[in-house]
């Protein structure tokens, strides 16, 4: 019989991610939703580190799920596996000046200010910047994985460890003789990964107005081409509202929507040229 230890396994970042948002929500469905995955696969990657561990990790409850004694143990150190590895990709992207800058903004809140800023900041720095596209929520997972050096979000309020960069009206939007906002239960149209549409149906749903999702849409033309169309209503940001749409009208009896805050979120305050990016946004974004 061989005296030789077992190898010890290579835990996967993105299992232990699965796990830490397991811990968070006590749910393997919501955990499944918060790192992008289906319920089946976040399912499969506890069942791979319980079985890389030979222990259970999880227990199934009435309602929800728990970690066990094992998985509390392996939550700590899941943790600072996945800040290590953010630190990490950090402290590497910060070694020259000869790798851009990774800015991550929801598309509906680039222009103008985004690309204002960055002039400003070339004109005195020779980084790069790069701007990436995403959901708020593709973009916070991005930001937690160092996939990205700052991101932009949309959201409900103030984050107290990003910046507020400014505060947008949101307003319903149909076409200019929509005919179905007095239907009920009302069509809606809105994209899955929206933070608006989170924000919006609450609305509706704390008013009591009856209502439906007629579609998901992700890109921005073919949702305002649907809302054009009468397919549907839908809420955007008041300075964004293309000419060819209208706010609703009062008759339609919608709830007044909160104010969304648009939030800037920096990995690393301690790098400079992070730092003074951060500060043409500030900038970009109060001028406006």
């Amino acid at each position: 019989m061989s005296n030789q230890p077992l190898p010890i396994p290579l835990l996967d970042l993105s299992c232990l991610r699965t796990l830490v948002a397991v811990a968070q929500t006590g749910s393997i469905t919501a955990a499944a939703d918060l790192v992008h995955l289906s319920q089946s696969a976040a399912s499969l990657q506890i069942r791979r580190l319980e079985e890389q561990l030979s222990c259970k990790l999880v227990i199934r409850l009435a309602r929800g799920v728990e970690l066990t004694l094992a998985g509390e143990a392996l939550l700590s150190h899941a943790k600072r596996l996945l800040d290590l590895n953010r630190e990490t990709v950090n402290v590497v992207r910060e070694t020259g000046t000869d790798i851009p800058i990774l800015l991550g903004a929801p598309h509906d809140v680039i222009q103008p200010y985004v690309p204002e800023a960055i002039r400003a900041f070339q004109a005195q720095n020779h980084r790069k910047v790069k701007v990436v596209s995403a959901s708020t929520r593709a973009l916070r997972d991005a930001l937690d994985r160092g996939e990205l050096d700052m991101i932009i979000t949309t959201d409900a309020r103030e984050d107290p460890l990003s910046i507020c960069l400014a505060r947008r009206k949101l307003v319903w939007v149909s076409a200019s003789d929509s005919k179905r906002g007095t239907e009920r239960p009302l069509p809606v149209l809105f994209s899955k990964e929206c933070m608006i549409s989170d924000i919006a149906v609450s609305a509706l749903s704390r008013a009591g107005v009856d209502h439906f999702i007629v579609e998901q849409i992700a890109e921005p033309l073919l949702m305002n081409a649907a809302i054009a169309a009468d397919q549907g209503l839908h809420a955007l940001i008041a300075d964004e509202r293309p000419n060819f749409l209208v706010e609703a009208a009062p008759s339609f009896a919608l709830p007044e929507l909160p104010d969304l805050t648009i939030n800037l979120t920096v990995s690393s305050i301690k790098n400079p040229d992070l730092h003074a990016l951060a500060d043409h946004l500030a900038l970009a974004f109060a001028d406006a």
